[in-house]
């Protein structure tokens, strides 16, 4: 939506260097951060985040720093649905 309303010059720069980074416009990232800020809750995909990669369809979890799966624990997972 196209507003007539003034914005601060300081927004747009603001927003283009996250843009360059996700390479998305910078358009989109100012959106989901007023989209974000007037909700209170962030969004998932949030365009000033990398996007995630797939591996053959698949979308890798994302990590978390100590937790480590082990083959006993992906067996086990394994064996309960059937594969």
């Amino acid at each position: 939506m196209r507003t007539p309303r003034p914005i601060d010059d300081k927004l747009p720069a603001a927003a283009t260097a996250p843009a360059r980074e996700a390479a998305v416009p910078a358009r989109q990232v100012a959106s989901c951060g007023l989209r974000d800020s007037l909700t209170g809750a962030a969004t998932a995909a949030h365009p000033a985040q990398a996007p995630r990669k797939s591996v053959a369809g698949f979308e890798p979890f994302s990590c978390q720093a100590g937790v480590v799966a082990t083959n006993e624990q992906v067996n086990a997972l394994r064996d309960s649905i059937g594969i």
